[in-house]
Formats: structure tokens, C-alpha cells, sequence
């Protein structure tokens, strides 16, 4: 049975907005999933439906009639997507995609860093609703987003004109902007059978930091950036330092997210699924219109 219907968590936030968009393009039937009414523009096949998250039964009877659960919500709230996918599985939904959307967690050093530890309950709940035959899953990697990650300041400062080369800045990195993390997810939905109970991995564009750092000062003419090298090994060392002191922190768990995103190796994912799911690798031109439009939206940049 094809997938039509889908019901997205979270499709008020950056990312779901996103998802929302390309939903919509492709055609599905969207069921936006909220916890207070008016957090989603009203257009043309979309519903927003108000539940209570914390409520099994409340949200197995709104997910009735749904073939997928898309979240787009935390992904360090185990629970609360654990408790969404079960009342998936009572409703009969066939198919759910976790709110992922990251670092490579089959990677066994990225797994086992402390911040992915609610991202892998959630798998290990998937996997075990799998094996009863009560749902399907897909997940989706996509390593760092790159229109995110430039207006967060997580790749680089586009206001300070400031960049770090992790680990030497030469290795290629993964980047996926949130549009096409969107189309990724229509492609899932689009071909259920080939992206069945697991790991699709996507990336936009590979480049170093090295490149993205010259694609910025290139979009920046006249602007002085200050450029240094840090190691993503220390970086996870102090995190788990302050952890150890009891230190929790939003700079202690960036500090695993850099090592698992920025680590040669482990932030490139070569092998990936971008022509099963739409997703199309961009050329030098077209990162460097990305990084120009991103930083034209950043008030400073």
C-alpha cells in the first residue's frame, strides 16, 4: 500500500517546517501533530491536529488512518517518541521516522558519546517494534545541516567572520541543508519497501572545512576572517570532563556532537542513498549561492 497520509511531529520547528514544505510538494496528505493550536500556517493539505504527547490513547486515535509518523521534534526525548511510536503502532500506522537527522550512530565512537544516548533508545524501541511486526522504520542521516549549522554558528560565525578547521580542516564533511533533508524524507515515504527497518543516509555536499571556509571569505569580499584549528578529540575530552564534575552545560554536549560530526571518517558519508531518495549532490557554485543566501537572512553576517 502506497504511503499518502503521514502525520509530522514537530512541524513547527526549523526542521519540520522544512519537512512540512516538501511534504506538501510531493503531494502527501499532512496531519500536523501540536501541542497548542496555531502553531502551523493553515495551506491547502494541511491539518493541524492539537494532542497531548504524554497521552498514548489521545494520540493513537489522532494517528487512526495515518500510513506514517514523521518527528521532527527533540531527538533527545526519548520518551516522548517512544511513546509516539507505540501509540503508531496501536493505531496501525505502518511506518515511522524518528527525529534523527544527524551523526552516524552505526559509527560505534559516535554511538556511544552521552548525547546520542536518547537517540539510541529510540532505535533499540523501533528495532523491537520491528521484530513484533508491529511497525516499520526508516532512519535518516545526513551528518550536519548546512543552512542550519551557518545561521546557528555551528559550522562557522558568519558575523564574527570567525571558522575553526577541526582536526586539520582537510578531511570532507557531510552537508545537507534542511530542503533537501525534506525531500529525503518524500523519498523515504516514496519508496517504503527499498528504505524498510533502516539506515538511509544522505549528503548534499562533501567538503572540508578548509573549502567551506574559502566558499565564506569568497561570499565576503573585504571581510578579515580569523581561522583556528581545534581538535575534536579535545573537544569530547573536556565534555566528558565537565560531565564528570556534573557540569550539563550546552557547550558540554556540542562538544560530542563536533566530535561525531567533524571526526575524519566518521562526518563523510560517502556510501550513502541520494539516488533512491532525491537527494541531489550539489556543485561548488550552487554551495557557494547556499552560503550567500544563508548569510544575506543573518542580521551582521
Amino acid at each position: 500500500m502506497p504511503i499518502t497520509k503521514v502525520a509530522l511531529a514537530g512541524a513547527s520547528g526549523q526542521l519540520g517546517a522544512a519537512v512540512l514544505t516538501q511534504l506538501l510538494a510531493a503531494g502527501f496528505q499532512v496531519t500536523a501533530l501540536t501541542r497548542a493550536a496555531g502553531r502551523v500556517q493553515a495551506r491547502p493539505g494541511v491539518t493541524e491536529v492539537v494532542v497531548d504527547f504524554g497521552d498514548r490513547a489521545a494520540l493513537a486515535a489522532a494517528l487512526v488512518g495515518h500510513h506514517a509518523v514523521v518527528a521532527t521534534t527533540s531527538g533527545q526525548a526519548a520518551a516522548a517518541q517512544i511513546l509516539l511510536a507505540d501509540a503508531a503502532a496501536d493505531a496501525g500506522v505502518t511506518r515511522f521516522v524518528p527525529s534523527e537527522f544527524g551523526s552516524d550512530l552505526d559509527d560505534p565512537e559516535s554511538r556511544s558519546l552521552p548525547v546520542y544516548a536518547d537517540k539510541i533508545k529510540v532505535r533499540e524501541h523501533l528495532a523491537g517494534l520491528a521484530a513484533s511486526g508491529a511497525l516499520s522504520y526508516s532512519i535518516l542521516i545526513n551528518n550536519a545541516f548546512l543552512d542550519w549549522g551557518l545561521q546557528h554558528k555551528f559550522l562557522l560565525d558568519p558575523v564574527a567572520h570567525s571558522a575553526t578547521l577541526w582536526d586539520g580542516g582537510d578531511d570532507p564533511i557531510s552537508f545537507t541543508s534542511l530542503p533537501a533533508v525534506g525531500r529525503a524524507v518524500v523519498g523515504i515515504l516514496q519508496h517504503p519497501d527499498e528504505t524498510k527497518n533502516r539506515v538511509v543516509r544522505v549528503q548534499e555536499v562533501a567538503v572540508s572545512f578548509k573549502e567551506l571556509v574559502a566558499v565564506a571569505k569568497e561570499v565576503t569580499p573585504g571581510k578579515e576572517w580569523t581561522v583556528v584549528e581545534k581538535s575534536t578529540k579535545e573537544a569530547a575530552a573536556k565534555s566528558f570532563e565537565a560531565l564528570g564534575k556534573g557540569v550539563f552545560e550546552g557547550w558540554v554536549w556540542v562538544g560530542f556532537i563536533y566530535r561525531a560530526a567533524f571526526r575524519p571518517g566518521a562526518g563523510h558519508l560517502a556510501k550513502n542513498d541520494n539516488e533512491l531518495v532525491g537527494v541531489k549532490e550539489l556543485s561548488r557554485e550552487e554551495l557557494k549561492a547556499i552560503v550567500l543566501e544563508t548569510f544575506r537572512g543573518i542580521p551582521g553576517a
